[in-house]
């Protein structure tokens, strides 16, 4: 399992801004600090993935998300980390490829509120025929 922050703090014009990690945040950000937040989302991921076995052939996730305020978008937040968890995985030999033929399927859920660590759980599987 890999636990990941759902809040990401970073620079807007020289203060400290912290947002949700989600489509509504990551399309209305400026290229140079959407890339830094990947980065960092990256070597999150990078040390978990250094745990994990290589999965050969067809993958699947489930997300449940905790969140800290009741107006959350669990979709939106979903989202992004999916893209960004699924780059990394290939990128450091965990998963093959994440296209259709080897990325099968993916669940969320929300796990419920936790205003003390509002985060992202992953678990990844493989499938198998």
């Amino acid at each position: 399992m890999i636990t990941l922050p759902i809040y990401y703090t970073h620079k807007v014009k020289g203060k400290q801004k912290t947002i949700l990690v989600g489509m509504n945040a990551y399309e209305r950000m400026f290229y140079i600090p959407r890339n830094k937040m990947k980065k960092h989302f990256y070597s999150l991921i990078r040390v978990t993935a250094r745990r994990l076995k290589p999965i050969k052939g067809m993958v699947a996730t489930h997300y449940t998300v905790f969140y800290k305020n009741k107006a959350s978008d669990a979709p939106n937040i979903v989202a992004v980390i999916d893209k960004m968890l699924m780059d990394a995985l290939q990128e450091n030999g965990v998963i093959e490829q994440d296209n259709v033929q080897n990325y099968v399927r993916s669940s969320w859920e929300v796990g419920g509120v936790d205003k003390d660590n509002p985060r992202i759980e992953v678990k990844i599987f493989e499938v198998v025929d």
